[in-house]
């Protein structure tokens, strides 16, 4: 299954939003993210869903728009919770995903990562 998710992939991870609910604080993802996640709603929700043998191979490759400084991990985690949040994998826990970040390249007009998820058999 392969996917294109358009758009700089924001961090999750940074920049919380600090929500408080009664006597307890709430972290709220940042807007660039929830942004980020509205802009691909509707191709999210489109998607034929697939079922998988699991665990997945969650192979990304991105096209970031400058050179500045990110790292994998964080961007990763926004890409892998988009695909739970929209059911197009059951979890991003080890039993279920393994991610695989194949590499980089900078397109300034078209920012955006590529996804393939493969099962077992076609990644052997």
């Amino acid at each position: 299954m392969k996917i294109i998710l358009y758009g700089q992939t924001p961090s999750k991870k940074n920049s919380h939003i600090i929500v408080r609910k009664g006597n307890k604080n709430i972290l709220l993802p940042n807007k660039l993210y929830t942004d980020w996640l509205k802009r691909n709603k509707g191709y999210l929700l489109a998607i034929e869903k697939e079922e998988f043998k699991y665990p997945v191979y969650v192979e990304m490759f991105f096209y970031r728009e400058s050179r500045r400084r990110w790292d994998y991990n964080n961007i990763g985690q926004s890409v892998l919770d988009a695909l739970v949040k929209y059911n197009i994998i059951e979890d991003d826990d080890t039993t279920h995903c393994i991610p695989i970040f194949k590499g980089y390249e900078i397109d300034k007009d078209n920012a955006r990562v590529e996804i393939e998820i493969k099962s077992n058999k076609e990644v052997k």
